[in-house]
């Protein structure tokens, strides 16, 4: 089952912090785009200061000086993945998987990327997975899967229910 708990437990420690979470993968490949929509929703709702939204899609290596030029204490990498889990589930990926995992389409590898950004920028790194089902080309531009979308819209609605509404300024 999807863990909703530690995503938002993650989201909870890194409020006031300068995070910069990147929305990785390919949305023509059906689940795949899960990364995007999930960073699409989270930058429509989760309106916090210290958060900063990316879509860098399958290369986010390109991005690596707009990625600096946000100066982020904490980057969170965004993408499908296959975990050997039920379509749908999310969840945070260890650093000691990021090697071994299978994620999404791409031909780069996040754990050297993610420890890449780590040491040049000298942050935090995170991973959130999230099961996909379909991974082909999309020719009927379907999207991203029923299942996969709910899960994605129940994560959002979980991390806006503990931000609760963005202050406003007097």
């Amino acid at each position: 089952m999807m863990s909703l708990h530690e995503v938002v437990d993650l989201f909870r420690r890194l409020r006031g912090r300068r995070t910069l979470f990147l929305g990785t993968g390919n949305p023509r490949r059906g689940d795949d785009g899960a990364g995007v929509l999930l960073v699409e929703l989270l930058a429509e709702r989760i309106k916090e200061k210290e958060f900063y939204y990316l879509l860098v899609e399958e290369n986010p290596e390109n991005f690596g000086a707009e990625i600096a030029g946000f100066r982020p204490e904490v980057v969170v990498l965004i993408d499908a993945a296959k975990f050997g889990a039920e379509t749908g589930e999310i969840r945070l990926i260890g650093e000691g998987e990021l090697n071994s995992l299978r994620i999404s389409t791409h031909t780069y590898s996040p754990g050297i990327f993610l420890t890449y950004l780590k040491k040049t920028l000298n942050c935090q790194i995170h991973l959130v997975g999230i099961q996909g089902d379909r991974f082909e080309l999309d020719f009927e531009k379907q999207g991203v899967s029923r299942t996969v979308k709910e899960r994605l819209h129940e994560l959002v609605d979980a991390i806006h229910r503990e931000f609760g509404p963005p202050a406003e300024n007097p």
